[in-house]
């Protein structure tokens, strides 16, 4: 069974904006949504391409 944490990674292209954040990624990135202590945490991580 799955636990109460979890951890979602959503890989987003260059020029999609993220509707619940409203922030604009300037080219490649991945959002994060952390679930700690009942609260829901996000994390920007951005990467260059190609890896």
């Amino acid at each position: 069974m799955p636990s109460e944490n979890f951890n979602l990674t959503v890989c987003l292209p260059s020029g999609m904006k993220d509707a619940s954040a409203g922030l604009m990624l300037p080219r490649f990135g991945c959002y994060m949504p952390i679930q700690q202590g009942g609260r829901l945490k996000t994390r920007w991580k951005v990467f260059r391409w190609p890896l």
